[in-house]
């Protein structure tokens, strides 16, 4: 193995541009979902009874939806910044909740994919993301991942408006830190 290998989820862009063969280009334009994740310093909550975080929960997801749907899902982390992470792994959480640069990365694939946000709280740039988001021809699904407590209002609304400007649904988990089920109950139309 090469001192300059890159850890790759089963099932990530990268892993199946390199297990195919194809060009990194095709893989991407084959993309059907592009799931913006949020990795902001919240998601280092630890979650009751599981002696996991948000984080660490929504990574192990992230890795079992790519394994299942090998070189279909885009990924963007976001927080201050945001970026691609074609190697399936979300970036480590730091930051506050910007959502709006990972909406302008992902606006690149629009009219191609579904797309979803994956969160567990608050947006600081909601306006600027709504509108930003109001731009878009694909759906827009928004899940909710954090506890009770933190799914006020303003969290909520954030979610839900972005989704209605879309003609997407808003889902808040069954239990905090978790969306699987969720994301496969949003892409399969249900």
């Amino acid at each position: 193995m090469s001192e300059y290998a890159v850890n790759k989820a089963n099932g990530s862009i990268l892993d199946h541009s390199e297990k195919t063969g194809q060009d990194l280009q095709e893989v991407l334009m084959g993309a059907e979902h592009v799931i913006m994740f949020d990795s902001s310093l919240s998601m280092k909550t630890w979650v009751s009874d599981s002696n996991k975080t948000r984080y660490d929960l929504g990574r192990e997801q992230l890795e079992n939806l790519q394994a299942q749907l090998s070189g279909k899902i885009v990924l963007i982390s976001y927080q201050n910044n945001s970026q691609f992470n074609l190697n399936g792994y979300p970036a480590e959480p730091t930051g506050s909740t910007f959502l709006n640069s990972a909406l302008t990365k992902a606006k690149d694939f629009d009219s191609d994919v579904t797309f979803y946000i994956i969160s567990d709280g608050e947006h600081w740039d909601h306006s600027t993301a709504l509108e930003t988001a109001k731009t878009f021809e694909s759906t827009i699904h928004t899940i909710f991942i954090g506890d009770d407590n933190s799914y006020s209002s303003k969290a909520r609304k954030c979610l839900e408006e972005i989704a209605n400007a879309t003609g997407g649904k808003h889902q808040k988990s069954e239990a905090e830190g978790l969306f699987e089920k969720e994301f496969l109950m949003l892409s399969s139309g249900e």
